[in-house]
């Protein structure tokens, strides 16, 4: 059946091959081909699912374990059956179908692509485009013959009133069962060939996409490893291996490198590819080089006087490459590029936002390693000092973009920590720019640069009430003077806050009012016991306590 089937598959295929080939209409009805087709749909069968031969019902396993799988009384596995689970036996049509695809890719399977297996050759695709071309107009016919494909309905057999109920329920309904369990794994195993039908179909495209743009020139700008993969792929790893979708990366990329300067050209190379090859290069693939092509056209711009222009197509490189962030191959070297522009800003919201998506996706070592630079871009901006009028003006920018591009938690402790570590120029940063999660951070780090926040922003009563917290803590190794200058400073603000109208620093500043009295006679005694006791052990000791 399944050789029958195969062959009038090929009587069908072969007309429909000729008129997609020579021309752009439908075939028209053929007696022989609709004859074929006829024959490859009625005479194909129907799938059917054998058990393993099953021992009689009641007999025992060795050992002593009875048969444990039964059904309506009959045992369906046996013993000492070797098999462990049942088995489908295809239709013809499928068997056909499978010899069919197996014929049309037999000549080409395991092929090499490349024409030398010298990577350092000049190299080419080794298949002859005529074949392919063929090849592909007989996959495309098959995948579309597949999608017509019909099972036959299975009817109940007619029941035989001499037959007890228990075997017409065996004959009938478990029967049944079978069948249209073996038509679901058939099905599975049909669109499998679909699949396969189709992806080699693309395969074939790219090859030709390749032949059109000289594919020597391509091989040449790879790297010495892909140029040795490319010459060692076959036609099947290009259909249906993780390493032939490595080498036909490093080729695409090489692609589009090659037409960076013509946005037309590229345009139409990614359109192309995307209607022709989808599973190869989708619309993520597109905006993913896109993007990468913008960047090498703003590293390419030396001069200084179109330096806009540069921070201008980094901007719109980062806008094309945020909806494909998980498919960024080298985050790492795109930072490094923006960088050498200048694209500080563009660089920070490119790392943060894929730093974010690693987060969301529950991979907090890669949002670190995104975070991270972030932190390297923004380090020699943070320690440059304030005379540089431009670089205060890219800081604050830059500063800007980071604190206004996330909402994590993990990266802003990570933000924090790093200006916090860059000493007096990082933590004057912290102060000077308002962030809910900037107080948050200070409120546990550092209650003395806190207060400086709030009072910078406004807030002097929220200020005042930490001045306060500081020089009344008892744990504090503060001297006595220094905790008055924090009373006084606490006066200050609450001043401040009650004179623009707040009813409550009115109040808090009598009770600052009072500390301060309260401070100001422990330093007259403090004075004076230090004046009296010089020299004695226990009154210093005693002097501590104050």
């Amino acid at each position: 059946k399944s050789q029958t089937c195969a062959m009038c598959l090929g009587l069908a295929t072969e007309n429909r091959v000729q008129h997609r080939l020579y021309t752009h209409v439908p075939p028209p009805t053929n007696a022989v081909a609709s004859a074929a087709m006829r024959v490859f749909f009625k005479f194909g069968g129907t799938p059917t699912l054998e058990l393993p031969q099953a021992a009689p019902a009641g007999t025992f396993a060795f050992g002593g374990a009875p048969s444990s799988h039964f059904d309506i009384g009959r045992s369906v596995m046996g013993p000492e059956s070797e098999r462990k689970g049942p088995i489908v036996r295809h239709s013809g049509s499928h068997d056909g179908m499978l010899l069919h695809l197996a014929g049309l890719l037999e000549p080409v399977w395991m092929e090499f692509v490349a024409l030398s297996r010298d990577a350092n050759e000049f190299q080419k695709i080794a298949v002859k485009r005529e074949f392919l071309v063929r090849l592909r107009e007989k996959l495309a016919v098959l995948a579309d013959i597949i999608d017509e494909y019909k099972f036959p309905v299975v009817s109940a057999p007619k029941e035989t009133p001499s037959k007890s109920i228990q075997d017409r329920l065996y004959d009938g309904l478990f029967q049944m069962k079978k069948t249209e369990e073996a038509q679901r794994m058939e099905a599975a195993s049909v669109n499998a060939m679909r699949a396969l039908a189709s992806r080699a179909v693309e395969a074939v495209e790219l090859l030709n996409i390749l032949s059109d743009h000289q594919p020597h020139r391509l091989v040449s700008k790879l790297s010495a490893e892909d140029r040795s993969d490319f010459a060692q792929m076959r036609f099947c790893d290009l259909v249906a291996s993780d390493f032939g979708v490595k080498v036909v990366s490093a080729l695409l990329e090489a692609l589009f490198a090659s037409y960076a300067d013509d946005p037309t050209l590229l345009q139409s190379v990614g359109d192309s590819l995307r209607s022709r090859c989808p599973t190869y290069f989708g619309t993520a693939d597109v905006e993913l080089h896109r993007g990468l092509t913008l960047i090498r056209q703003a590293c390419a711009i030396r001069s200084p006087e179109r330096r806009g222009e540069a921070l201008s197509l980094a901007k719109q490189a980062v806008a094309a490459l945020k909806p494909v962030a998980q498919s960024i191959p080298d985050l790492a070297g795109i930072c490094r590029q923006l960088r050498s522009v200048g694209a500080v800003d563009s660089l920070i919201e490119i790392a943060v936002f894929c730093g974010s998506t690693a987060e969301k996706a529950g991979s907090i070592e890669k949002a670190r390693t995104c975070y991270s630079y972030t932190l390297e871009a923004l380090e020699p901006l943070v320690l440059s000092g304030p005379d540089n009028a431009a670089d205060n003006a890219m800081k604050k920018s830059a500063l800007r973009v980071a604190l206004g591009s996330s909402s994590s938690k993990v990266y802003y402790q990570m933000l924090f920590n790093f200006l916090y570590d860059q000493g007096r120029n990082g933590r004057d940063l912290l102060v000077d720019n308002l962030h809910d999660e900037i107080e948050d951070f200070l409120d546990k780090k550092d209650m003395s640069l806190l207060w400086r926040y709030y009072a910078k922003h406004g807030l002097h009563l929220n200020a005042s009430a930490v001045l306060l917290t500081v020089a009344s803590d008892p744990k504090s190794p503060d001297p006595l003077s220094l905790r008055i200058n924090n009373l006084a400073s606490a006066i200050h603000n609450a001043k401040i806050a009650a004179n623009s109208g707040d009813d409550q620093a009115a109040v808090f500043l009598r009770e600052v009012t009072d500390k301060m009295d309260v401070a100001k006679v422990q330093l007259r005694i403090l004075q004076e016991l230090t004046r009296s006791f010089n020299g004695d052990p226990d009154a210093a000791a005693a002097t501590q306590e104050l």
